[in-house]
């Protein structure tokens, strides 16, 4: 198991068979998502609904972390979590691999033994504590966003009145 820093697929190909063959082997249950279709420059509203057929066709119901796909298009609409760069999404799962030390280290290991464990247990035993799981992290995530417009309003108010925040 790993700390839950951002997993990137980076997609091949924009049709619908070849991004499912992609995104099943590429999925990783463990950490927050982001799928980069930066280097696609005209087709990325038809790789938009590529993507967001596949996932009506297979939802992520216990992904316990966000998704958020990379794409400069302005005009899609859809209900997938557009960013248009790396430094919009949350700052909550970005952060540089260090050792763990020794406390951390301990925790983990007590972790990753139950982790063993819960992937022995049937998937209907322990599929509402993933959904708690998941829904306490997409809580996490909601909150945050809310915080970056809250503090990007408070500047434009500041701005706006005449105050300059540091």
């Amino acid at each position: 198991m790993n700390l839950p820093n951002y997993h990137t697929i980076l997609l091949d190909q924009g049709t619908l068979e070849g991004l499912s063959k992609q995104l099943e082997k590429a999925i990783n249950y463990h950490a927050p998502l982001i799928i980069n279709i930066l280097h696609f420059k005209e087709k990325q509203n038809d790789i938009l609904m590529n993507i967001e057929s596949y996932f009506n066709k297979n939802p992520l119901h216990a992904f316990p972390y966000g998704l958020w796909i990379l794409s400069d298009s302005k005009e899609y609409r859809g209900t997938l979590n557009i960013k248009h760069s790396i430094k919009d999404l949350p700052l909550y799962y970005s952060f540089k691999a260090r050792p763990l030390n020794s406390k951390e280290n301990i925790i983990f290991h007590k972790v990753m033994l139950k982790q063993k464990n819960i992937a022995s247990i049937q998937t209907q035993e322990y599929q509402a504590d993933i959904n708690d799981f998941a829904k306490s992290h997409k809580k996490i995530l909601n909150l945050y966003e809310e915080l970056l417009f809250l503090q990007k309003t408070t500047q434009k108010v500041d701005i706006y009145y005449g105050k300059k925040r540091s």
